[in-house]
Protein backbone atom coordinates (compact mmCIF):
# COMPACT_ATOMS: atom_id res chain seq x y z
CA UNK A 1 0.00 0.00 0.00
CA UNK A 2 2.74 2.43 0.94
CA UNK A 3 4.64 1.67 -2.24
CA UNK A 4 1.52 2.22 -4.36
CA UNK A 5 0.10 5.35 -2.72
CA UNK A 6 3.28 7.00 -1.39
CA UNK A 7 6.14 5.65 -3.52
CA UNK A 8 7.36 3.76 -0.48
CA UNK A 9 7.97 7.03 1.34
CA UNK A 10 11.25 7.34 -0.54
CA UNK A 11 10.40 9.84 -3.26
CA UNK A 12 13.37 12.19 -3.91
CA UNK A 13 12.47 15.76 -2.98
CA UNK A 14 13.40 17.13 -6.39
CA UNK A 15 11.10 14.67 -8.18
CA UNK A 16 8.33 15.62 -5.78
CA UNK A 17 8.96 19.29 -6.54
CA UNK A 18 8.91 18.78 -10.31
CA UNK A 19 5.71 16.76 -10.02
CA UNK A 20 4.14 19.55 -7.97
CA UNK A 21 5.13 22.05 -10.62
CA UNK A 22 3.75 19.97 -13.48
CA UNK A 23 0.52 19.27 -11.58
CA UNK A 24 -0.48 22.85 -12.31
CA UNK A 25 -0.24 22.36 -16.07
CA UNK A 26 -3.07 21.44 -18.40
CA UNK A 27 -4.15 22.50 -21.86
CA UNK A 28 -6.12 25.21 -20.08
CA UNK A 29 -2.87 26.64 -18.75
CA UNK A 30 -1.79 27.72 -22.20
CA UNK A 31 -5.27 28.83 -23.24
CA UNK A 32 -6.22 30.81 -20.12
CA UNK A 33 -2.88 32.34 -19.17
CA UNK A 34 -1.95 32.92 -22.79
CA UNK A 35 -5.24 34.76 -23.26
CA UNK A 36 -4.64 36.94 -20.21
CA UNK A 37 -1.08 37.64 -21.36
CA UNK A 38 -2.39 38.62 -24.79
CA UNK A 39 -4.97 41.04 -23.40
CA UNK A 40 -3.26 42.28 -20.23
CA UNK A 41 0.47 41.64 -20.65
CA UNK A 42 2.54 41.24 -17.49
CA UNK A 43 -0.61 40.95 -15.37
CA UNK A 44 -0.65 37.24 -16.28
CA UNK A 45 2.76 36.88 -14.66
CA UNK A 46 1.69 38.76 -11.53
CA UNK A 47 -1.29 36.45 -11.10
CA UNK A 48 0.95 33.40 -11.18
CA UNK A 49 3.43 34.98 -8.80
CA UNK A 50 0.69 34.62 -6.19
CA UNK A 51 1.06 30.86 -6.62
CA UNK A 52 4.80 31.16 -6.03
CA UNK A 53 4.28 33.11 -2.81
CA UNK A 54 1.66 30.64 -1.61
CA UNK A 55 4.07 27.79 -2.41
CA UNK A 56 6.85 29.31 -0.31
CA UNK A 57 4.55 29.79 2.69
CA UNK A 58 3.34 26.20 2.39
CA UNK A 59 6.92 24.96 2.05
CA UNK A 60 8.01 26.56 5.30
CA UNK A 61 4.97 25.93 7.49
CA UNK A 62 2.55 23.33 6.10
CA UNK A 63 4.30 20.73 3.91
CA UNK A 64 6.57 19.47 6.75
CA UNK A 65 3.53 19.00 9.00
CA UNK A 66 1.75 17.00 6.33
CA UNK A 67 4.78 14.74 5.99
CA UNK A 68 4.76 14.04 9.72
CA UNK A 69 1.20 12.66 9.52
CA UNK A 70 2.46 9.68 7.44
CA UNK A 71 -1.05 9.43 5.93
CA UNK A 72 -1.15 7.42 2.71
CA UNK A 73 -4.48 8.73 1.44
CA UNK A 74 -6.89 11.57 2.12
CA UNK A 75 -9.44 9.01 3.30
CA UNK A 76 -7.00 7.66 5.89
CA UNK A 77 -6.22 11.12 7.23
CA UNK A 78 -9.90 12.11 7.46
CA UNK A 79 -10.79 8.82 9.15
CA UNK A 80 -8.10 9.30 11.79
CA UNK A 81 -9.09 12.89 12.49
CA UNK A 82 -12.86 12.99 11.95
CA UNK A 83 -14.17 9.45 11.85
CA UNK A 84 -15.55 6.99 9.32
CA UNK A 85 -18.82 8.82 8.62
CA UNK A 86 -17.04 12.01 7.62
CA UNK A 87 -14.63 10.02 5.48
CA UNK A 88 -17.50 8.40 3.57
CA UNK A 89 -19.23 11.73 3.00
CA UNK A 90 -15.96 13.23 1.75
CA UNK A 91 -15.38 10.30 -0.61
CA UNK A 92 -18.83 10.51 -2.20
CA UNK A 93 -18.66 14.28 -2.63
CA UNK A 94 -15.12 14.06 -4.01
CA UNK A 95 -16.13 11.42 -6.57
CA UNK A 96 -18.96 13.59 -7.89
CA UNK A 97 -16.77 16.70 -8.08
CA UNK A 98 -13.96 14.72 -9.74
CA UNK A 99 -16.24 13.77 -12.63
CA UNK A 100 -16.52 17.43 -13.57
CA UNK A 101 -12.92 18.46 -12.80
CA UNK A 102 -11.48 15.53 -14.74
CA UNK A 103 -13.71 16.37 -17.67
CA UNK A 104 -12.52 19.97 -17.49
CA UNK A 105 -8.91 18.77 -17.71
CA UNK A 106 -9.49 16.29 -20.54
CA UNK A 107 -11.69 18.44 -22.77
CA UNK A 108 -9.13 21.13 -23.74
CA UNK A 109 -6.51 18.45 -24.42
CA UNK A 110 -8.96 16.56 -26.62
CA UNK A 111 -9.85 19.81 -28.38
CA UNK A 112 -6.20 20.42 -29.24
CA UNK A 113 -5.87 16.83 -30.48
CA UNK A 114 -8.97 17.30 -32.65
CA UNK A 115 -7.63 20.49 -34.21
CA UNK A 116 -4.18 18.96 -34.75
CA UNK A 117 -5.11 15.50 -35.98
CA UNK A 118 -8.82 15.49 -36.82
CA UNK A 119 -9.56 12.81 -34.20
CA UNK A 120 -13.05 13.44 -32.71
CA UNK A 121 -13.16 14.95 -29.21
CA UNK A 122 -15.12 12.03 -27.75
CA UNK A 123 -12.62 9.50 -29.07
CA UNK A 124 -9.69 11.54 -27.74
CA UNK A 125 -11.23 11.84 -24.28
CA UNK A 126 -11.89 8.09 -24.08
CA UNK A 127 -8.41 7.13 -25.31
CA UNK A 128 -6.61 9.63 -23.08
CA UNK A 129 -8.73 8.67 -20.08
CA UNK A 130 -8.02 4.96 -20.56
CA UNK A 131 -4.27 5.56 -20.96
CA UNK A 132 -4.15 7.63 -17.76
CA UNK A 133 -6.15 5.02 -15.85
CA UNK A 134 -3.90 2.20 -17.06
CA UNK A 135 -0.52 3.69 -16.18
CA UNK A 136 -1.81 5.05 -12.87
CA UNK A 137 -3.44 1.75 -11.87
CA UNK A 138 -0.38 -0.28 -12.85
CA UNK A 139 2.38 1.95 -11.52
CA UNK A 140 0.78 3.90 -8.68
CA UNK A 141 2.31 7.18 -7.55
CA UNK A 142 5.71 6.32 -9.01
CA UNK A 143 4.20 6.12 -12.51
CA UNK A 144 2.53 9.50 -12.04
CA UNK A 145 5.74 11.10 -10.75
CA UNK A 146 7.90 9.72 -13.57
CA UNK A 147 5.36 10.93 -16.14
CA UNK A 148 5.43 14.41 -14.59
CA UNK A 149 9.23 14.53 -14.68
CA UNK A 150 9.26 13.52 -18.36
CA UNK A 151 6.71 16.23 -19.10
CA UNK A 152 8.93 18.75 -17.34
CA UNK A 153 11.87 17.76 -19.55
CA UNK A 154 9.75 18.20 -22.68
CA UNK A 155 8.41 21.54 -21.45
CA UNK A 156 11.90 22.81 -20.62
CA UNK A 157 13.18 21.83 -24.06
CA UNK A 158 10.23 23.58 -25.70
CA UNK A 159 10.84 26.79 -23.74
CA UNK A 160 14.58 26.79 -24.47
CA UNK A 161 13.88 26.38 -28.19
CA UNK A 162 10.67 28.31 -28.80
CA UNK A 163 11.25 31.44 -26.71
CA UNK A 164 14.58 32.42 -28.36
CA UNK A 165 13.07 31.74 -31.80
CA UNK A 166 10.08 33.93 -30.92
CA UNK A 167 12.26 36.84 -29.85
CA UNK A 168 14.37 36.40 -32.98
CA UNK A 169 11.24 36.55 -35.12
CA UNK A 170 10.22 39.94 -33.70
CA UNK A 171 13.69 41.48 -33.81
CA UNK A 172 15.05 40.70 -30.37
CA UNK A 173 14.26 41.56 -26.76
CA UNK A 174 14.94 45.28 -27.19
CA UNK A 175 12.47 45.51 -30.05
CA UNK A 176 9.93 43.59 -28.01
CA UNK A 177 10.24 46.04 -25.12
CA UNK A 178 10.19 49.15 -27.31
CA UNK A 179 7.13 48.08 -29.31
CA UNK A 180 5.12 46.51 -26.52
CA UNK A 181 1.66 48.06 -26.07
CA UNK A 182 1.18 50.79 -23.48
CA UNK A 183 0.83 49.41 -19.94
CA UNK A 184 2.03 45.99 -21.10
CA UNK A 185 4.48 45.78 -18.18
CA UNK A 186 2.04 46.99 -15.52
CA UNK A 187 1.66 44.53 -12.62
CA UNK A 188 -2.11 45.04 -12.34
CA UNK A 189 -4.98 46.65 -14.22
CA UNK A 190 -8.61 47.57 -13.64
CA UNK A 191 -9.78 44.00 -14.17
CA UNK A 192 -7.07 42.33 -12.11
CA UNK A 193 -6.38 44.71 -9.22
CA UNK A 194 -4.21 44.22 -6.14
CA UNK A 195 -7.34 43.17 -4.26
CA UNK A 196 -7.82 40.38 -6.80
CA UNK A 197 -4.15 39.38 -6.48
CA UNK A 198 -4.40 39.10 -2.69
CA UNK A 199 -7.65 37.14 -2.89
CA UNK A 200 -6.24 34.80 -5.55
CA UNK A 201 -3.10 34.32 -3.48
CA UNK A 202 -5.18 33.30 -0.45
CA UNK A 203 -7.18 30.92 -2.61
CA UNK A 204 -3.95 29.30 -3.81
CA UNK A 205 -2.65 29.10 -0.26
CA UNK A 206 -5.63 27.05 0.92
CA UNK A 207 -5.99 25.08 -2.31
CA UNK A 208 -2.35 24.00 -2.63
CA UNK A 209 -2.05 23.32 1.10
CA UNK A 210 -5.12 21.08 1.30
CA UNK A 211 -5.71 19.49 -2.11
CA UNK A 212 -4.70 15.85 -1.81
CA UNK A 213 -3.18 15.76 -5.28
CA UNK A 214 -0.51 18.07 -3.87
CA UNK A 215 -0.50 16.81 -0.29
CA UNK A 216 0.41 13.35 -1.59
CA UNK A 217 3.68 14.80 -2.85
CA UNK A 218 4.50 16.07 0.64
CA UNK A 219 3.69 12.78 2.39
CA UNK A 220 5.63 10.58 -0.03
CA UNK A 221 9.10 12.01 0.69
CA UNK A 222 11.37 10.66 3.41
CA UNK A 223 11.57 13.55 5.87
CA UNK A 224 9.82 16.82 6.78
CA UNK A 225 12.91 18.63 5.47
CA UNK A 226 12.45 16.97 2.08
CA UNK A 227 8.78 17.98 2.08
CA UNK A 228 9.85 21.56 2.72
CA UNK A 229 12.39 21.50 -0.11
CA UNK A 230 9.96 19.95 -2.57
CA UNK A 231 7.35 22.61 -1.83
CA UNK A 232 9.86 25.43 -2.16
CA UNK A 233 10.48 24.10 -5.67
CA UNK A 234 7.25 25.87 -6.55
CA UNK A 235 9.57 28.77 -7.40
CA UNK A 236 10.00 26.82 -10.62
CA UNK A 237 6.80 28.59 -11.61
CA UNK A 238 8.96 31.42 -12.93
CA UNK A 239 9.91 28.87 -15.61
CA UNK A 240 6.54 29.07 -17.36
CA UNK A 241 6.36 32.86 -17.59
CA UNK A 242 8.26 32.90 -20.91
CA UNK A 243 5.48 30.70 -22.30
CA UNK A 244 2.92 33.39 -21.52
CA UNK A 245 5.10 36.08 -23.04
CA UNK A 246 5.84 33.86 -26.03
CA UNK A 247 2.14 33.56 -26.81
CA UNK A 248 1.83 37.31 -26.46
CA UNK A 249 4.81 38.28 -28.60
CA UNK A 250 3.72 36.02 -31.43
CA UNK A 251 0.15 37.32 -31.53
CA UNK A 252 0.23 41.00 -30.62
CA UNK A 253 -0.71 43.17 -33.62
CA UNK A 254 2.37 45.35 -33.24
CA UNK A 255 4.59 42.32 -33.85
CA UNK A 256 2.75 40.83 -36.80
CA UNK A 257 4.43 41.22 -40.15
Amino acid sequence: MKSYFAAGGALPWWMSGLSLFMSFFSAGTFVVWGSIAYSSGWVAVTIQWTMCIAGVIIGFFIAPKWQKTKALTAAEFITDRLGKSTQKAYTYIFLVISIFTTGAFLYPVAKIVEVSTGIPITTSIIVLGVLILVYTAVGGLWAVIVTDVLQFIVLTAAVLIVVPLSFDKIGGVDNFISQAPEQFFEFTNSEYSWVFMIAFGLYNLFFIAGNWAYVQRYTSVATPKDAKKSRLAIWCFVHDKPINLDVTTNDLPCFKS
